[in-house]
């Protein structure tokens, strides 16, 4: 039903800039005494007025040091409402990126600084009022994340190397996981060098070139501007990429040979300005990390249900190995008409599955039973379960009718960039999706 439904987004919660799958804009957040007189990028919040993105915020030691970035959330919701990615009304999981050395000490508060305080939560964003309820947040690496729809061919040993707004990040990774006591952070940032910009163009020129202009010119490399000024621009960009490059091999990494994947707002400069191989490549979309934690969560989402669906939908299946007996028996029970309608059927099921599980240990089961009157408890769980049953039981015959051949799964993992829009998580049955070993490593980092 359309109102059960979960929409997945994405939101990169950048030092300069806030992306989602389809939005960037700059982070900064002002609180207004009264009521602006436009309402474009206004936020009304818990009665206070706010403008959103109209310049960029000073870098915080914390993001959870006040509510900046819960309230650049609602404004991110909003804006994918806006492009119609989500209804206004939706039900929403966000998926969020953090260093993944911070996870053991932030991911619980920021999820919970994200989810807070009673659900929907209702707001008003340039005059219209918005309603959303989060259901959950799902935090992934950042710069990890960028690189989602290539874990499936991510085969050996890869640096994935985020050029950000404040730091560099540069995540080991094997086999499509990374390998943390690897993973290392360094100051240098492409803040540093719009500021370098700045100062050398006030110097020379006694005018400072914008942050926006800089900015500009950094995402795009070009552009209608004066030569002399351009001029500065990449001057100081080859020297940030030759410090990038330094950096890397003061570390112990050989550029020559190790496979090198640039990600972040720097990625360009880093393809402009910094030295080629084959065993270099580039993700330039600054929205990279938003549409990774998008297709991750609704990865995990469509695995996770898959599981459920194996575990649910084909009478009472479990996935264990002694599930095989009591689908036999019941089975065969069937056949030979033991039970008079489906309630009685469920009933057994449980039983049968609850003989299995302490079959083997009479004490326990003797323990166990001593406690639990299992056919009392049989009819009530039966009586309880038998609604949901059978509407999983017709979907899954649905299923087997419409898919009685599936297709072979194919070997290369779908690119989400080039993939059609859809924010819910209907991965179709035969897609492939992140290796197991990624699905579990994610999964541990998101486990409470």
């Amino acid at each position: 039903m359309e109102e059960k439904r979960i929409y997945y987004v994405g939101i990169d919660h950048g030092n300069h800039l806030m992306k989602t799958s389809n939005h960037v804009f700059e982070n900064g957040v002002e609180r207004q005494a009264v009521k602006p007189t436009f309402q474009a990028n206004t936020l009304v919040y818990d009665g206070a007025f706010y403008k959103i993105g109209e310049k960029r915020n000073s870098v915080k030691d914390s993001k959870l040091a006040d509510d900046d970035y819960y309230l650049l959330t609602l404004a991110a919701l909003a804006k994918e409402c806006q492009s119609g990615n989500i209804p206004n009304g939706a039900r929403v999981v966000l998926g969020v990126g953090l260093p993944l050395k911070q996870f053991a000490t932030v991911r619980k508060q920021f999820v919970k600084y994200l989810k807070r305080g009673s659900q929907p939560v209702h707001f008003k964003f340039e005059d219209v009022a918005y309603e959303f309820t989060i259901e959950n947040v799902l935090a992934f690496p950042q710069c990890y994340a960028a690189v989602a729809d290539r874990l499936g061919s991510m085969k050996g040993e890869h640096l994935i190397v985020d050029v950000g707004s404040w730091t560099i990040d540069i995540m080991h990774v094997k086999d499509g996981v990374p390998v943390e006591s690897k993973c290392e952070t360094f100051t240098e940032s492409m803040i540093s060098v719009i500021q370098e910009i700045k100062s050398r163009s006030s110097g020379v020129f006694g005018k400072e070139i914008s942050e926006n202009v800089i900015t500009d010119y950094i995402s795009n490399l070009g552009g209608n501007y004066p030569e002399k000024y351009a001029r500065i621009m990449d001057e100081a960009l080859e020297k940030f990429v030759s410090r990038v490059e330094g950096i890397l091999k003061e570390n112990g990494h050989d550029t020559e040979f190790t496979n090198i994947i640039y990600v972040g707002g720097g990625a360009k400069a880093m393809e402009r300005f910094g030295k080629h191989g084959d065993n270099i490549s580039y993700v330039t979309d600054v929205r990279a990390n938003a549409k990774g934690y998008e297709f991750l969560a609704k990865q995990m989402a469509h695995m996770v249900m898959g599981f459920r669906e194996r575990r649910l939908g084909c009478r009472l299946y479990m996935d264990r190995q002694s599930d095989a007996n009591i689908l036999k028996k019941l089975d065969r029970m069937l056949v030979d008409g033991s039970f008079l309608n489906q309630t009685e059927l469920i009933k057994r099921g449980i039983e049968l599955a609850y003989e299995e599980a302490y079959g083997e240990a009479e004490e326990v089961k003797a323990s166990h039973r001593q406690e639990i009157d299992v056919k009392k408890f049989a009819e009530e769980v039966a009586r309880a379960l038998k609604p949901e049953m059978e509407k999983l039981m017709a979907e899954c015959e649905a299923r087997v009718a419409a898919t009685e051949t599936p297709a072979p799964p194919t070997s290369a993992l779908a690119s989400m960039h080039d993939a059609p829009k859809d924010n819910t998580a209907s991965v179709t049955d035969d897609e492939v999706i992140i290796p197991s070993q990624t699905f579990n490593f994610l999964k541990g980092l998101n486990d409470d």
